[in-house]
């Protein structure tokens, strides 16, 4: 099977944050990323598509063999790996496009040689038939980003993040966890 290159790209907000959502208490914020982290990020999210495992229980795994930076949720302060902050937006778009990687290959390496093959195959001894229709891609849809949410400066790491505008209470560093009073 031949290498692909997929190229995958996810928005940021005018002024460079990009929205991540807290697996705990599902709230979502913004953090100031380089082009290079974000592709970084994106890259083994498609890399954990493109290698799910099935468990004994019969429920998909995600492999992720990359070691992942851990993040704190600036509202509730739990820690999570980064592959954990997506937002179901960001998973749906990633998840369309990998869909789509897979119907291209089986199109490619499964339907169109079995229709080569036994499409219009006659012999005297045996005659077969193959009607396979080819699957169809869905365009994914692309997360828009909006620019909503505060700026807050975290002053324990120097990291600037995004908080929603409603939101009053202690803020927690994203990179070391420490507790903020709002300003």
């Amino acid at each position: 099977m031949s290498e692909q290159e997929i190229l995958v790209s996810l928005p940021l907000d005018d002024e460079g944050f990009f929205r991540r959502e807290c697996p705990y208490c599902i709230r979502q914020f913004k953090m100031e990323i380089t082009e290079k982290e974000l592709g970084n990020e994106v890259e083994a999210l498609v890399e954990s598509y493109l290698t799910e495992t099935s468990s004994d229980s019969g429920e998909r795994e995600t492999v992720i063999e990359t070691e992942s930076e851990s993040y704190y949720c600036p509202y509730c302060g739990q820690e999570a790996s980064s592959d954990k902050w997506w937002t179901a937006d960001q998973l749906a778009y990633v998840e369309g496009i990998c869909k789509n990687i897979a119907i291209k290959a089986i199109n490619e390496q499964l339907i169109a040689p079995m229709k080569k093959n036994f499409g219009h195959s006659k012999s005297d001894l045996i005659s077969i038939s193959i009607d396979a229709n080819e699957l169809k891609e869905e365009e994914p849809k692309k997360p828009l980003e909006v620019n909503d949410m505060r700026i807050f400066t975290l002053p324990c790491c120097s990291a600037r993040i995004k908080v929603e505008e409603s939101y009053r209470g202690s803020i927690h560093c994203i990179k070391c966890g420490f507790s903020h009073p709002e300003t």
